[in-house]
């Protein structure tokens, strides 16, 4: 009987889904996932005393995160006032963990990929108010 290779097996953890493991979500289906991690990696600035324009800023994410189901990356076009709401968060956020995070997580998705899909979704909104 062969040894099972317990370094490349994943840790067990019952609250884990399949939904939130990398290994088996299409790669399409993984961006809102991935969009929802970066938006729970992070946290208002201590000190922060603008809370309405952040959380603002964090609906704006949360929509893009539900409009990019099934879309790779997220498809949903913003306004220049969701731009600035969702800089605004940015500029106001802090990781709840500095030391890991710009760690990618093995067994889940990927706050970092996540925080490029937003990174990217302003880009193409300015770039796109730009040809107006």
């Amino acid at each position: 009987m062969q040894k099972p290779n317990l370094k490349s097996a994943a840790p067990i953890n019952s609250a884990q889904t399949a939904a939130d493991d990398d290994r088996d979500v299409h790669w399409e289906d993984a961006t809102a996932a991935r969009i929802h991690a970066f938006l729970g990696a992070v946290r208002p600035l201590r000190g922060c005393v603008m809370l309405e324009p952040y959380y603002r800023g964090g609906h704006v994410i949360a929509e893009l995160a539900a409009a990019s189901r099934g879309s790779d990356p997220p498809a949903m076009s913003l306004t220049l006032d969701q731009v600035a709401d969702v800089l605004r968060f940015l500029s106001n956020s802090e990781p709840w963990n500095p030391r890991t995070f710009e760690i990618e997580p093995r067994y889940k998705p990927s706050h970092v990929v996540g925080r490029m899909f937003v990174l990217e979704a302003l880009e193409g909104a300015v770039r796109q108010h730009a040809r107006l």
